[in-house]
């Protein structure tokens, strides 16, 4: 099976994307949902989380995102210790869910491929893509965010010219829903039909 990572910035439309895939009937993993899954209350992680920025990111019970995202888009060394909590468990979830996937092709959501060193997970790299302005504009929308939060958010990941470095393919959505799912049909059917092949070989 073909692990193909779909990757890029935050509000370039990797949701979409996927959503798109899973409807053409592709198994879609994606790590956020992970790591949604690994701070549950009473999990490990989340009590780690807790330990390192204190009960003010718990709210009901639950953790409270918006107020962890201000605290580690503030303090780079705060960053530096979710990732140190949370990707370790991350990458081992993606290899499990991999692992037991049978298809032609699987896509793999992983909004930090390059900083969380996540390459040699896949087998091939798609990056959606769209300017940085388009990226904080969809952000203010999308998250309720000021121009300068969100600006902050696409400042601390990678550049747009190092996911086009590393990417085997690059999806434009710098337009509407139609132009994105006419590029993912085209490259759905291109990808299955190639595989098939590959496996029919002798």
């Amino acid at each position: 099976m073909l692990k193909i990572a779909l990757y890029g910035g935050a509000g370039s439309g990797k949701s979409s994307a996927a959503k798109l895939f899973a409807e053409l009937g592709v198994p879609v993993i994606d790590a956020d949902v992970i790591a949604k899954q690994l701070t549950t209350p009473g999990s490990p992680q989340l009590a780690q989380i807790v330990a390192a920025f204190g009960t003010e990111i718990i709210n009901d019970n639950q953790l409270d995102r918006a107020a962890l995202r201000k605290i580690i888009y503030a303090d780079d060394n705060a960053r530096i210790r979710l990732n140190n909590i949370m990707h370790p468990p991350i990458r081992a979830a993606l290899g499990k869910y991999m692992a037991n996937i049978n298809a032609t092709y699987c896509i793999v959501v992983v909004p930090l491929l390059i900083e969380a060193q996540m390459i040699d997970l896949v087998d091939y790299i798609v990056v959606i893509d769209c300017s940085e302005q388009t990226q904080i504009d969809r952000l203010i929308v999308r998250d309720n965010l000021t121009y300068d939060e969100a600006a902050k958010i696409v400042s601390i990941q990678a550049t747009r010219k190092q996911r086009l470095e590393v990417c085997d393919q690059v999806i434009d959505n710098s337009r509407d829903i139609r132009y994105l799912k006419a590029q993912i049909d085209k490259f759905h059917k291109k990808w299955t039909q190639q595989l098939i092949r590959r496996k029919n070989l002798p």
